[in-house]
């Protein structure tokens, strides 16, 4: 090896580095939050913008200087059409991978900068993304794109490539977006979720906020579990919402074979903003892309749903290679073994990868997946979907709206006449949390049992009962004010206890993930429940534990709380973890005084004789003057 370089060093880097070498420890151990903001610019941003950015996240986290790490660039988009000679074969990945390469040549920057984010061979369009760092030079390239010499330039250094190019045209989006992407040593900071809010509410009018959080830990563990835990709980109230008032959420969905255009997705903004008299930042729009599919499965009879559509998603999420989160079961039957699932991607391209993966998939692929966490489980046969789907998410703040309804019409019968299939919800959101958040299940409902017009009441109270007379009396009301008969109205009751245990010696190997299913597992069984009744939260860092039980009997709900004050619970709790979390030891186990009492109460209101917004309101007063927090939404 010698000291100087070679004459003519390699633009581009190695496709697989490798090495013996470990990796270095990470600079950054313990609880880490990543956040990403981007707006549209057309100067790059000062050091002074830059550092007024680091200190509010600084100051929100509660963190020294050193802990904020800021990395910024600019980034420019458009789209590629390319018409291809369709009697010369083209394998897509080669030509999104040639297509890179030439327009990293014919711009003059690294491939490393370059980014297609998709392709539709169906139509030639590809999506690309150019990362630069200062505005002047991603400036410079986007005045170019409408330069005949790049056009001709890009199309030479494609057909060195890809000889089957016939024409390229390129069309460039409006804009410099400069992308700020801060790293945040969280580990002493005291509420995450409330520092994040804290920024959203900051920079949420001007910038595009994306946070996670992550456990970082200085020597990778034997055997890292690729894929979190499914349902991931928390005692923490969640922070207080963006929007309060009158919030409407309007979800449209079709059939796609491209990505949806910045145009497009602008004018679906004005069409809302319009419909609803509100200025375009009241409204906000989530795109997704899904793939899908279904499995026919043997099901042994008495098998819970919920750990069926468990064992689907970990199993897909890793044979797939994604994140568990953008998989989901949308239907089980166990009568029948139909499994529905559905994979969200934040591009058309990514969905088109994911969809060809799905395609490689065999039966004996999943069997031995799935039999891993479900033995007497098996896969008699498997389907894709051919179509990718659009789902956008449109949520609009209609405090200000004079007639909701009148707008939500106009928004369906518009945006229907172009194919799209809508949904639409209506709420009051209020801006305080809840004190202890509600949890979810990743099993997303049946097909509805009421259709039509649908109004849920939650009513919520410390340390009350609602008894069978209660539960009439309340039933009565929202009979007589809606004008309904008492079919129309059912309820639902759950209890929750809460409180905290300490750890102490706890064994360096135990994730946290691995020690709050453990330790869920064995709450469940000393007490005798299901385990997806009780949610646990470690923080390792201090030692401490929440956790929370919720039941749908009184009684079952005084018994538990009797038993965990016992000392022979803590005891049995220490006995059994001891078996595999040595030397792990249970300290202390305490328990909140309040019982949160949750009442649901759903109306099928579609035949309602009187005025559902004036029931609604007066149902709401009647009972938070009786102490209750109520929240009413209508579907």
């Amino acid at each position: 090896m010698t000291a100087s370089p070679t004459n003519l060093p390699s633009i581009l880097p190695s496709m697989i580095p490798t090495s013996t070498i470990p990796s270095m420890h990470p600079s950054i151990t313990g609880s880490v939050v990543f956040v990403e903001m981007s707006t549209l610019v057309f100067s790059s941003l000062s050091n002074a913008e830059i550092d007024d950015i680091v200190r509010d996240v600084e100051r929100a986290f509660d963190v020294y200087p050193e802990n904020v790490l800021a990395d910024v660039d600019y980034t420019i988009s458009g789209s590629v059409f390319i018409t291809l000679n369709e009697s010369i074969a083209v394998d897509k990945e080669e030509f999104v991978k040639a297509l890179e390469q030439s327009i990293a040549d014919g711009f003059d920057i690294h491939p490393s900068n370059v980014e297609i984010t998709s392709y539709d061979t169906s139509t030639g369009e590809a999506t690309f993304v150019l990362t630069y760092p200062n505005v002047e030079e991603a400036l410079d390239t986007l005045e170019s794109l409408n330069d005949e010499d790049t056009l001709s330039s890009l199309q030479e250094s494609l057909l060195t490539s890809i000889d089957s190019v016939e024409s390229i045209l390129l069309s460039p989006n409006y804009g410099v977006y400069a992308n700020v992407e801060l790293t945040v040593d969280a580990t002493n900071s005291g509420n995450v979720t409330l520092a994040t809010s804290i920024l959203e509410e900051t920079y949420g009018n001007d910038w595009i906020l994306i946070s996670d959080k992550v456990f970082i830990t200085s020597l990778p563990t034997t055997s890292p579990s690729k894929v979190p835990s499914l349902t991931p709980t928390t005692r923490v109230p969640t922070a207080p919402p963006t929007i309060t008032g009158l919030v409407v959420t309007i979800e449209v969905s079709r059939p796609v074979t491209s990505e949806l255009s910045m145009e497009k997705s602008h004018n679906l903004t004005m069409t809302v903003s319009s419909a609803f008299d509100v200025a375009p930042e009241e409204v906000s729009t989530d795109i997704s892309y899904v793939s899908s599919g279904s499995l026919e499965l043997n099901i042994p009879h008495g098998m819970d749903e919920e750990i069926v559509a468990d064992a689907i998603t970990e199993s897909l999420a890793k044979l797939l290679d994604v994140h568990p989160s953008i998989v989901s079961v949308s239907a089980i039957d166990l009568d029948t073994g139909i499994v529905e699932y559905e994979i969200s991607s934040e591009t058309y391209f990514n969905a088109t990868e994911i969809q060809s993966e799905i395609s490689g998939l065999t039966i004996d692929f999943l069997n031995e997946e799935i039999q891993q966490l479900l033995p007497s489980v098996s896969v008699e046969n498997m389907f894709r979907d051919d179509e990718i789907e659009i789902v956008l998410s449109i949520v609009v703040d209609a405090s200000d709206t004079t007639d909701v309804a009148v707008a939500v019409n106009g928004v369906v019968d518009t945006v229907g006449d172009d194919g799209y299939s809508i949904s639409t919800n209506v709420a009051i959101v209020t801006s305080s949390p809840s004190t202890s958040p509600s949890f979810t299940t990743s099993i997303p409902s049946q097909h509805p049992s009421i259709t039509g017009v649908v109004v849920t009441f939650t009513l919520v109270a410390s340390n009350e009962d609602m008894n069978s007379t209660e539960l009439e009396i309340l039933e009565s009301n929202i009979v007589s004010q809606f004008g309904l008969t008492s079919e129309d109205v059912t309820t639902d009751i759950s209890y929750g206890i809460s409180g905290t245990m300490s750890l102490e010696d706890v064994p360096d190997h135990i994730g946290e993930d691995e020690l709050e299913e453990s330790l869920v597992d064995t709450i469940a069984n000393i007490l005798g429940f299901h385990a997806r009744d009780v949610h646990v939260d470690v923080d390792l860092s201090t030692g401490d534990v929440t956790y929370s039980i919720n039941l749908d009997d009184d009684s079952a709900t005084s018994a538990a709380i009797d038993t965990l004050n016992t000392a022979s619970f803590l005891s049995d709790l220490n006995d059994a973890v001891a078996d595999n979390l040595s030397p792990l030891f249970i300290s202390s186990v305490f328990v909140d005084d309040d019982v949160e009492l949750e009442v649901i109460v759903t109306v099928d209101a579609t035949e309602a004789s009187k005025n559902i917004a004036e029931a609604s309101t007066n149902i709401l007063e009647m009972y938070e003057e009786e102490g209750f927090s109520v929240i009413s939404t209508r579907n």
